[in-house]
């Protein structure tokens, strides 16, 4: 069965992509320099407007925020790539209208 996201986090500068199901906490996030994506299953809670996703295994922290009626938001990415390499992805959307999908 195909996931369906209905929360997507562009990032303004690279492009990157952050989308999840905020019933199931089923995510995806694409690097859309290289392709490379990641998937998973995170813990979602709608507070106030904010929809958060959080996501903490043994490679990998995730935490994001999407302000609903902004449609805005930004998420940190923490990933274990190799035994004591942690590599960071930043995604920082302030662009409510951008096309949720990696450019090119």
């Amino acid at each position: 069965m195909l996931t369906v996201f209905n929360i997507c986090l562009k990032d303004d500068s690279t492009g990157n992509l952050l989308q999840w199901n905020s019933v199931t906490g089923q995510y995806q996030f694409i690097d859309c320099s290289t392709g490379f994506t990641l998937t998973g299953v995170g813990v979602v809670k709608l507070v106030n407007g904010t929809q958060t996703l959080k996501d903490t295994q043994s490679d990998r922290k995730i935490k994001a925020t999407f302000l609903t009626g902004q449609r805005t938001g930004s998420a940190k990415l923490n990933l274990t790539v190799a035994p004591g390499v942690m590599q960071t992805f930043r995604i920082s959307d302030t662009n409510p209208s951008a096309a949720c999908a990696c450019a090119g």
